[in-house]
């Protein structure tokens, strides 16, 4: 869309199901075909890593919005099981990292010689209800806006970290917290939306206060199930979206949780990041439920 908000496309890895089928994907660093037809946007094929991807599009915003004080966004879309969890996370290999884990350096890296703070939170929405993974008490979290520092969380936890190891021990705490919450309320993570937040604070040599807030935003696939919340809260994404870069933009429209958080960074004082992640399959397994008869590796 622009250097403000870079789209690009992911393409997971085959599973073993998908070894005998067509490739219908075909990617290069300026373009992606899909059966033939083509789309300007960056694709990335099954062997690239998240680090590659993260330089090359999202470190400047990531940087730009730390020294700033500008609100960046990363947002992971796609089907379940199309690869979103495994961008955002740290593969079990020590010699890659995911996207949170890359900004986490990059964070620590630009404020460590300043005045800093650093805080986490860590927020999953189903059927428009918030629940925190870091502290998950049923709190009435809500979505407020401040004249100053703009949007914010009444009632989620924020916690100072010190390090990238103390992030990333937080990060997969909240994450083992959704999966603990799947097996007890069942709720299925395909179905739900998971924010992980990093306020960054610093003071410049004037000391100026300077303030940015980084979200990521694995967004629930809807795959072919008719889930009512799912369906709405993705049709009210798109419409935010496409009203970012309409001349005339409307007013007023609150949409779901999701469409909430999100449209304060389709503001021009914000930097989105957008990576769409599918299957170079030609075919498409599900079960009656709609849910793949495959696993793969992440969301």
């Amino acid at each position: 869309m622009s250097e403000r908000i870079p789209v690009l496309v992911r393409v997971r890895p085959a599973t073993e199901a998908e070894q005998k089928d067509r490739n219908v994907v075909k990617c290069s660093q300026d373009r992606i075909t899909v059966n033939d037809k083509t789309y300007p946007l960056p694709g990335y094929g099954p062997d690239v890593s998240s680090e590659k991807i993260y330089t090359e599009h999202l470190m400047t915003l990531v940087l730009q919005g730390i020294s700033r004080g500008i609100n960046v966004g990363i947002l992971c879309v796609g089907q379940s099981k199309s690869g979103k969890s495994h961008s955002l996370a740290s593969p079990s290999s020590a010699q890659q990292q995911g996207l949170v884990a890359l900004t986490a350096e990059s964070v620590f890296s630009h404020v460590e010689k300043q005045h800093h703070f650093v805080g986490v939170s860590y927020l999953n929405i189903y059927q428009e209800k918030f629940t925190d993974l870091l502290n998950p008490a049923d709190q009435d979290i809500k979505v407020k806006s401040h004249p100053n520092f703009g949007q914010y969380f009444e009632e989620l936890s924020e916690i100072h970290v010190k390090s990238k190891p103390d992030l990333m021990r937080l990060f997969d705490q909240g994450n083992k917290v959704r999966k603990i919450l799947e097996l007890e309320q069942s709720i299925p993570g395909t179905k739900s939306h998971v924010i992980f937040k990093i306020t960054c604070e610093h003071k410049t040599k004037e000391q100026r206060l300077v303030r940015s807030q980084i979200f990521f935003f694995n967004v629930a696939g809807l795959n072919h199930s008719k889930d009512h919340d799912v369906s709405n809260s993705l049709t009210s994404l798109q419409s935010v979206v496409l009203e970012s870069g309409a001349a005339k933009r409307q007013t007023g429209h609150v949409g779901s949780k999701l469409t909430q958080i999100l449209k304060p960074l389709l503001d021009r004082s914000s930097y989105l990041g957008v990576i769409g992640h599918v299957s170079s399959s030609s075919q498409r397994r599900y079960h009656g439920n709609g849910q793949p008869t495959h696993e793969v590796q992440g969301d």
